[in-house]
């Protein structure tokens, strides 16, 4: 077995290891879950800042690192948790971040700095979010979806080494893809909020059937054209993600090289359409920033040469 092997294989373990481990806090109660999300808050954001490589990284990790302190406290201190109050925590980590960016002296990278700052601090409030849904019922269909959405995005990743490895110069991960996937992220996290509630409002939350009855897809699909207004912004967003989405995925992807291109449309079945999209978009920027890297490294030479 190669080193990458065992390194992505180490990776899945410690992964399914931590799963398990929030799992045994969420039976302990919102401060023992408060505290390992909190630890695992930190842990991503010195992670993902040292990944990308982003300038002024210590004052991004201390806001980041305050914004999820924060966020938990806020989100979890009540009876009942709402992720809603997190969003003022939010607002405050942009403007500390732009205040941040304006006392570094020199100020190169200002973009990459920046979006990798809000980027910790989006996942962070999304990490919180755990917390918000303590309360709810159905947390094992939520693992179900959650655990499929990460197998389908290692599938993506693995069937395309080619796509997904470390550029030969630059960041590891561009402006415009940070934006992406923290859209996408964000995005998953809003839907299951609202998705969660849908079945533990119309259902007891425990061993009910998915498909027919309260609680089921059957029914979500008849409130999604209970009036008028819903029938026509539901009709405009099916035909996107079951028709459009994985039209433009497959051929786009195809035509590009990109290996399983159909999984783009699988991964809106467990995360949400927007991180479909948002997958597949900042896969076509990186492969375009890869193919681009050799001809700048060539014009480079050749203007040393010169």
């Amino acid at each position: 077995m190669t080193q990458d092997r065992l390194l992505v294989l180490g990776s899945g373990v410690l992964a399914g290891v931590v799963a398990c481990a929030l799992a045994g806090l969420a039976l302990a109660g919102t401060a023992a879950l408060a505290a390992g999300v909190f630890c695992v808050q930190v842990v991503v954001s010195l992670a993902w800042l040292a990944a990308l490589g982003a300038r002024g990284a210590l004052g991004g990790f201390a806001i980041a690192v305050a914004a999820a302190a924060a966020a938990d406290i806020v989100v979890g201190i009540e009876k009942e948790p709402d992720i809603g109050r997190a969003a003022p925590v939010v607002g405050i980590a942009l403007v500390a971040a732009f205040l941040h960016q304006l006392s570094r002296r020199p100020r190169p990278a200002v973009t990459v700095s920046l979006a990798g700052t809000m980027s910790s601090v989006a996942f962070a409030v999304c990490a919180a979010s755990y917390l918000a849904l303590l309360p709810e019922g159905s947390g094992d269909k939520a693992d179900a979806c959650a655990l499929l959405g990460v197998g389908v995005v290692w599938l993506v990743v693995r069937s395309n080494p080619q796509i997904f490895r470390r550029p030969p110069s630059g960041p590891l991960l561009s402006p415009l893809e940070i934006a992406l996937y923290a859209v996408g992220v964000v995005s998953i996290g809003i839907g299951w909020y609202f998705n969660i509630r849908f079945v533990t409002e119309n259902t007891d939350g425990w061993f009910t059937n998915p498909f027919v009855d309260d609680g089921s897809w059957q029914q979500y699909m008849k409130l999604l054209f209970d009036s008028p207004a819903a029938g026509s912004a539901s009709g405009d967003f099916i035909t996107a993600n079951v028709v459009l989405l994985p039209l433009i995925t497959i051929v786009g992807g195809l035509r590009r090289g990109i290996q399983r291109p159909w999984l783009f449309f699988v991964v809106t079945l467990f995360a949400s359409f927007s991180f479909g999209w948002a997958f597949y978009a900042a896969t076509v920027e990186r492969q375009r920033r890869l193919q681009a890297a050799p001809e700048t490294a060539v014009a480079a030479a050749g203007a040393e040469r010169s």
